[in-house]
Parts: C-alpha cells; sequence; structure tokens
C-alpha cells in the first residue's frame, strides 16, 4: 500500500467513525452557528452553503488567535495550497493553488489585483504580506477568470482589510523572539453612524539567518527589515450612497544568498496599493452598484554581486460593477473594467499593455435547496487580440440529511507578462494566453448541530499553451502542457464548547506532459491537524498545529532533478487575556526542530520563539 493509498484509507476511517459517533449522539443539543457569508465567489455576499466553489475564509478571530508572522502562513494550513519559500521572512516566498503555478493565482488587496506585472510571469511574492490590519482572507480555488480575468487559473486569494467598529480607540502590540527578532505596531479604528475608520503602521526586523542551508555550507545570517502602513475608512453620504477608501504601503529589505553559495545580495521593496469607491442602491435595493479606481506599483532594487537592477511595475484600473435583483431567487451581475499595467526595467524598455473586458454572472436558487451560478466573460487585449472564458458552479442541499452536493466547470486564462511579450532578446509579442479548462465535485456534510463536519472534493485542471522559455530558440513561446489533479478532504470536530479538532489532507498529482515529469515544488500529500482549546471561561487559549508535507520534486545546484525531503513539523501558540485592556500572547514554531527545506538549497528556521503583549484604550 503506497503512502498516498494509506492516508486516504485513514482518512476515510477517521471520516466514517466520526460518522458513527454522530449518529449515536444525534440528541445532543445543536451548536449555536450563524450563517458564514464570503464575497469572492460571486462578488456579491452569498451565505457560504450556497456558494458551490471551494472557498476557505481565515477570519479575524483566527488571525488574532495564531498571531502568524505572514499571511504565508496561513496559507500553509489551507486545503489544496502548496507553499515555497527561499527560506525565512522577506525571502522570495511562492503560493501555487491547486498545482497551477505561482502566477496562476490572482492575489487581490481590498479589490486591487497586486501581482507584480515587473515580475517574469506576472506573479504575486507574499515575501512581506503580514496579516497586520486584515479582517479576512478568503481562498478560493478553481479557475475563476470569468469573474476575474487574467491569473485566475488555479484559484483567487483575496484579503480584505480591518472595518472600524465601536467607540474610536487605540491598539498597539509588541514581540520579539528568535533570530534578534522583534516587532511592534500601532493602530487606531473606531466607527460613527455615518463614519468608520482603521489603520495601522508597523515595523519588524530580524537578524534572519542564512536563506543558503547552513547544512549544505551556508553562514552567516541574512537580515531582513519589513514598514508597513495600512488603512481603510468609508462614510455613508446618505442612506443608499457610501464611499470607501483603502490603501496598503509596505518598505521591505532583505539580504539574500545565491542559489547553493553564500553571498551579500540585497533586495528592497517598495509597494503600494490603494482603492477608491462608491456604492449606490437604488429602488429598494433592488439595483446595487460599486464604482472603483485602484492603483498599485511595485518598484524592485536588487544588487546582486555589486551589479544594481530595478524593477517597476504598475497596475490602473477602473472597474464598475452591478448587482440587480431580478426575482426573489435571481441575482444578475454585470460588469465593466478598463485596466493598464506597465512595465520599466534595467536592460528593458517602457513596456504597456491595455485590457477592456466586461462579465456577466447570473446566481439562481429554487427552495431554499439547489442554487446556481453561470457566468461568462470577454477580456480584450491591446497586445494580442481578445479571449472568452465561461463558468458554472451549481450547488444542492439536502436538509434532512445535512448534507451538500457541489461541481463545478470553468475556463480560465493567464495573460503573456509585459516582460515575456517584451523583453529584448527573450521576448516574443507573438505569445498567446495559457488557458485551462477544469471541474471539480465533492459533497459535505455536518451532523449533530454541526458539531461535526467533513468533506472531500475531486478537482482536475488542464492547462495549454503554457509559456516556457525555448533554449533552441532563446525565446518564450506557447509550448507547454500541464495537468494537475486532486483530492481535498476536511473534518471538522467540536466535542464541547471550548474544544475543536480539525483534520485537512490534499493529495495532488501533476504532470508536465511533454517530459511526463511532476511540476516542480507541489507536494502530493499534505496533511495538516489542528487541536484548539479554550480554558479559563475563555480567558486563554492554545493551539497545537501539526503539519506533515511529502517530498517534492525540485532541481539541484547543477539543474538537475532532486527531490526536497519530506517533513513533519508542530506548531504551538497560547494567549492569555490578562486584563480587558490587555492579552498576552506567545507562539514557538517548529517544537520538534526538524530540519527541513521548501525548495532545494533554502533552509527553513528550526525552533523558535516569539512572545509578545496587545492592549488597546
Amino acid at each position: 500500500m503506497t503512502r498516498a493509498h494509506f492516508i486516504t484509507f485513514a482518512f476515510s476511517a477517521t471520516v466514517s467513525a466520526a460518522a458513527f459517533a454522530a449518529h449515536a449522539d444525534a440528541d445532543a443539543p445543536p451548536a449555536a452557528a450563524t450563517p458564514d457569508i464570503v464575497i469572492s465567489a460571486t462578488r456579491n455576499p452569498t451565505p457560504a452553503r450556497e456558494v458551490a466553489s471551494s472557498i476557505t475564509v481565515i477570519d479575524r478571530e483566527e488571525i488574532e488567535q495564531k498571531r502568524l508572522p505572514t499571511v504565508a502562513d496561513y496559507l500553509r494550513e489551507v486545503p489544496g495550497v502548496s507553499v515555497a519559500s527561499n527560506g525565512g521572512p522577506g525571502q522570495t516566498t511562492r503560493v501555487f493553488l491547486r498545482g497551477a503555478d505561482s502566477d496562476h493565482t490572482l492575489v487581490l488587496v481590498d479589490g486591487v489585483a497586486v501581482n507584480d506585472p515587473s515580475d517574469v510571469g506576472d506573479a504575486y511574492d507574499f515575501a512581506y504580506l503580514t496579516p497586520d490590519n486584515i479582517e479576512r482572507i478568503e481562498v478560493l480555488r478553481g479557475p475563476q477568470s470569468t469573474l476575474y480575468g487574467s491569473n485566475a487559473i488555479g484559484g483567487v486569494i483575496s484579503i480584505t482589510t480591518r472595518q472600524g467598529e465601536g467607540k474610536p480607540g487605540v491598539q498597539g502590540f509588541a514581540e520579539g523572539g528568535s533570530y534578534d527578532t522583534y516587532k511592534a505596531g500601532i493602530g487606531s479604528s473606531g466607527a460613527t453612524d455615518r463614519f468608520n475608520y482603521s489603520v495601522e503602521g508597523t515595523r519588524f526586523r530580524t537578524g534572519g539567518f542564512s536563506t543558503f542551508d547552513h547544512f549544505l555550507g551556508g553562514q552567516g545570517s541574512d537580515p531582513v527589515a519589513d514598514d508597513t502602513l495600512s488603512g481603510r475608512a468609508s462614510a455613508k453620504l446618505a442612506d443608499n450612497l457610501s464611499v470607501n477608501v483603502a490603501g496598503r504601503y509596505t518598505n521591505g529589505v532583505a539580504n539574500y544568498d545565491d542559489f547553493g553559495a553564500n553571498a551579500d545580495n540585497k533586495t528592497a521593496d517598495h509597494q503600494w496599493s490603494g482603492r477608491a469607491s462608491g456604492d449606490l442602491a437604488l429602488f429598494d435595493g433592488v439595483w446595487k452598484q460599486e464604482l472603483g479606481v485602484s492603483d498599485m506599483r511595485n518598484l524592485r532594487n536588487t544588487i546582486n554581486d555589486g551589479f544594481v537592477t530595478e524593477y517597476d511595475g504598475s497596475r490602473q484600473k477602473a472597474d464598475w460593477v452591478n448587482n440587480v435583483k431580478l426575482a426573489p431567487n435571481n441575482t444578475g451581475t454585470l460588469g465593466f473594467e478598463l485596466q493598464r499595467e506597465s512595465f520599466d526595467g534595467t536592460g528593458s524598455p517602457e513596456t504597456s499593455m491595455d485590457t477592456r473586458s466586461a462579465f456577466a454572472q447570473d446566481q439562481l436558487s429554487f427552495g431554499d435547496a439547489f442554487f446556481a451560478t453561470i457566468g461568462g466573460r470577454v477580456d480584450n487585449f491591446s497586445t494580442f487580440g481578445t479571449t472568452a472564458t465561461y463558468r458554472v458552479a451549481p450547488a444542492y442541499l439536502i436538509k434532512d440529511t445535512g448534507t451538500k452536493l457541489k461541481a463545478s466547470y470553468g475556463t480560465g486564462f493567464k495573460a503573456p507578462s509585459l516582460f515575456q511579450l517584451n523583453a529584448p532578446i527573450y521576448g516574443n509579442a507573438r505569445l498567446q494566453p495559457e488557458k485551462s479548462r477544469g471541474w471539480d465535485a465533492g459533497f459535505e456534510q455536518s451532523f449533530w448541530g454541526d458539531r461535526l463536519s467533513f468533506g472531500s472534493t475531486y478537482f482536475r485542471n488542464d492547462i495549454r499553451d503554457l509559456i516556457d522559455f525555448d533554449f533552441a530558440t532563446f525565446r518564450y513561446l506557447n509550448v507547454g502542457r500541464a495537468q494537475t489533479h486532486g483530492l481535498e478532504n476536511f473534518i471538522l470536530l467540536r466535542p464541547w464548547t471550548d474544544t475543536m479538532l480539525r483534520a485537512d489532507y490534499t493529495y495532488l498529482r501533476t504532470e508536465d506532459e511533454a517530459t511526463h515529469s511532476e511540476l516542480l515544488r507541489r507536494p502530493q500529500n499534505t496533511l495538516n491537524l489542528t487541536l484548539d482549546q479554550r480554558f479559563l471561561e475563555g480567558k486563554g487559549d492554545a493551539q497545537f498545529i501539526v503539519r506533515s508535507v511529502s517530498g517534492r520534486e525540485d532541481i539541484d545546484f547543477n539543474f538537475s532533478p532532486t527531490i526536497v525531503k519530506p517533513y513533519t513539523t508542530l506548531n504551538v501558540n497560547a494567549s492569555y487575556q490578562l486584563v480587558p485592556e490587555a492579552r498576552i500572547y506567545g507562539r514557538i514554531d517548529n517544537l520538534l526542530d526538524k530540519r527541513y527545506e521548501e525548495i532545494y538549497g533554502y533552509g527553513q528556521p528550526g525552533l523558535t520563539f516569539m512572545v509578545g503583549v496587545k492592549g488597546g484604550l
């Protein structure tokens, strides 16, 4: 029996045993619950139970409880997500959804697409994205180009900053720990009947460690510095009209090593994203519309062996989204977008690309049991013409048994980056978009007043016309094809009010159809086990998180195939409410002090700790 078969069998046995136990105590009192609302799946607030898409929500409570250093650390615990980092904080960090490339994931911060137009593939680097002032992270998996256009072949990660509430006040925190690390932040938030705001500034410093794995000869340390300012405000100008602004600025500096060697390289990133929008409701809320404009810029400077390079990528966008209640069980969405991307870099000419887009969607429901979303989109690019995509996603609820059946089928695309189109020597102005067809099908089951729930989803994505560098012509060409498929499974048990146990297991297979080899840096098996325990009438809480990741394909220092070894880590965090105004917390990562890598040659931290205090007035 292979390891994958064993894990699948063990997971199925656990689900079956839990289901039997739930039926045996079906008369237990139900736990209080409120329906979760998701936004990114339909671009319209929708109860999660009515959504067929595979989506995971990381809310403010979880963010506050775990106090993890980066958003990527939260994503590591999400089904269907793989993360690969060149070391610790501040180092290049890529995210793969369902095995698709990292540039097949669209990342939004307050509705602003922050994928970097100056990146070779227009991917997003999670190196400096911290959870400070973040309210919610939605991880939407599967092709989503119908609503979001390019880069959404694997899915969308939508991040929303906090909305002010309650009496205006000041909050702050300070923490410190291993590797001479410290972090501090101060912010303010509040709300009145017509206005709310939230703003926070943070400073992070660490002496770091050698990003070149010290077991392979890495020496010294690679320090990192990161300053972030984030804010959001909304004003209600009338009962049916409001305006909103949000912005985030990050200034990060990191030392890093070469691939397979110690070096004194340095990179500096200046990242900005901002959005202003207006919401208008007409005809007693039947027609709701949002008109917005956004801007992002990423300016990177790199010093490598004394050679300085600069990359400057920016994106401006205007969008108008309309949600119309066509009938009590029917909501239509119609949207229009105008976008310009620009890139300028050392040795490359300044280039830009314009995109005009229109999309439509219909949300249907029948008898509070059947729900479906159907949509289509057309994108017209100034560089290579027009691309059309579509998607359908039905869900069916069986209330008597607590069962949800769901499925989706859609197409996606990824536009060539400005570098791939226009780089001197390597660029190819005739490149066409990468295209995909993807589908999934699964179920979710709950018992015991939602105290026990579990589910499984099978997914598959076929991607063609992948853009790759062709060494025969020394240019980028549409030459690749790939397939990814697998299973996302979860089980959640709340045996008592203050106890929660969760298991998430992802089985993933990928194939480069040209070489018949696995895609790099995507593990076949990922298992996360979480125990969440509250105590002392909710004043204290503790979490134990076990993460087990199988080996993954990679390349060594000679660019030959190799395997990054499997690993299992244990992380522990706890907090306690000292007084109503202050809470202390602590975290130990990699408690077993395991040596492991996510990318060959780049080590991850050993046992580390962090302690801190958070309070407000």
